[in-house]
């Protein structure tokens, strides 16, 4: 039996057969006329075509865990030794240990140029020495701001630091276990199911 279609440009294509139709990619609407038929009809109205246009449901669905991505979590704490982080940003977390070296750092730099200020009576190392507490300051409220966000403090809290005893809160109060809005925990933790 021979079969004749109309293809993307209206144009009757045929005869052909009916192995020669199925290997060509129509459509379910695609115009079909067959010898014997009085009418031109769409291809999903003939019982041989069928199967062309059979869709299969959706696979079922399988117990897939949702797709974390990479760098959500901090798998372990070597990972965190890899990463630099800049200390003149105010971004991201800081240890207990961290926070108090380089506390104690710029302590001793503090007491140094103190010690050379006091020496000097004349009016060019006192600028320069003046010049060099502005870094210094702006580091030490880096450092503080890393300590509370590890606490999962805003960073304005850093102004309790300048309160005595109350800034002892940041070398010994624990920062919290996992990752914060501020970032992966330093320590490389995990939160504990609760």
């Amino acid at each position: 039996m021979k079969y004749f279609y109309e293809n993307d440009n209206n144009e009757q294509v045929g005869p052909i057969d009916i192995d020669k139709l199925k290997s060509i990619n129509i459509k379910s609407s695609t115009l079909i006329w067959k010898e014997g038929t009085e009418n031109w009809s769409e291809a999903k109205n003939f019982e041989e075509l069928k199967e062309l246009f059979i869709k299969p449901p959706p696979l079922p669905l399988k117990n897939k865990e949702p797709k974390i991505p990479e760098n959500a979590f901090v798998k372990n704490a070597s990972e965190i030794k890899t990463k630099k982080h800049s200390l003149w940003s105010y971004k991201g977390r800081m240890r207990r240990s961290e926070y108090f070296g380089y506390a104690f750092l710029l302590g001793l730099l503090t007491r140094g140029i103190t010690y050379l200020w006091e020496g000097s009576y004349e009016d060019e190392p006192i600028k320069f020495l003046a010049l060099l507490f502005i870094p210094m300051l702006y580091l030490y409220i880096i450092i503080a701001i890393k300590r509370l966000h590890d606490m999962s403090f805003y960073g304005w809290f850093f102004f309790i630091s300048f309160i005595p005893l109350i800034n002892l809160i940041l070398v010994f109060w624990d920062g919290i276990e996992g990752p914060n809005k501020y970032g992966p925990d330093p320590k490389g933790r995990q939160p504990r199911n609760k």
